[in-house]
């Protein structure tokens, strides 16, 4: 990876802590939403570290974050680590500012040092001026600070929550739910296909749904496996 990295700064406008479901209503996932559901960004208040596999719905919390944010008309933002070239390391300068930052898969730099450097800058100065953290990884806290001290240690004493994947009952749940609310009903044979063709990769079972969503209002017609597998094709695995 080079000096530049795409920086998601967007909101999911469907992300939110109502829609983001959780396999019992006291395991972790559903801990770690009910303590993001409180976050406000209060000064003394620690960081937030979500670690887990992907699939495990890190990136849904932290767009849910912003999104519950942007309702009580506070400045935040989401930054994604992982991606193509975008932006370099100086954007994150004055970041700090915001009332809420939310960072996405950290562990994606890791050993790029100037990422590293402007992040730790970046969470250092959220912190001191009181505001909200959150960050997720797929590694837990102690392989950050192994791999990049200087970043790592900004999370010693932060709320740490590992997430756990959904099995396959609560990724159905989860396509069906996300389907009604943009009004799709889904024959059991394109719900069973889907389902099957994405496995754990919840990225791409939704960004296929996004898909068959677009291709649906451009010309309206009953979702079937012939328009799902040319689909599938075209929605690369995370």
């Amino acid at each position: 990876m080079n000096d530049q990295l795409r920086l998601t700064l967007g909101v999911r406008d469907r992300a939110s802590f109502d829609n983001f479901i959780t396999a019992a209503a006291d395991d972790d996932n559903a801990a770690a939403r009910e303590h993001l559901r409180r976050l406000r960004g209060v000064a003394g208040a620690p960081a937030v570290y979500l670690w887990g596999p992907a699939g495990s719905g890190r990136t849904h919390l932290l767009q849910a974050v912003c999104q519950a944010a942007g309702e009580r008309q506070q400045a935040a933002v989401c930054l994604s680590m992982r991606g193509e070239p975008g932006l370099p390391p100086q954007a994150l300068e004055g970041m700090e500012r915001l009332g809420i930052v939310c960072i996405d898969d950290l562990d994606a730099i890791l050993g790029e040092r100037r990422w590293e450097r402007a992040l730790a800058t970046l969470c250092a100065g959220v912190q001191a001026l009181g505001g909200g953290l959150v960050v997720s990884a797929g590694v837990p806290p102690a392989a950050l600070v192994a791999a990049a001290p200087a970043l790592g240690e900004r999370f010693a004493a932060a709320h740490v929550f590992e997430l756990r994947p959904a099995d396959a009952a609560l990724r159905r749940a989860m396509l069906l739910a996300r389907a009604e609310r943009r009004g799709l009903r889904l024959p059991e044979t394109v719900a069973a296909h889907l389902l099957d063709s994405c496995g754990h990769d919840l990225r791409r079972l939704f960004a296929t749904l996004d898909a068959l969503e677009r291709s649906l209002l451009a010309s309206p017609r009953k979702p079937g496996l012939a328009l799902l597998r040319r689909l599938l094709r075209e929605t690369p695995a995370s």
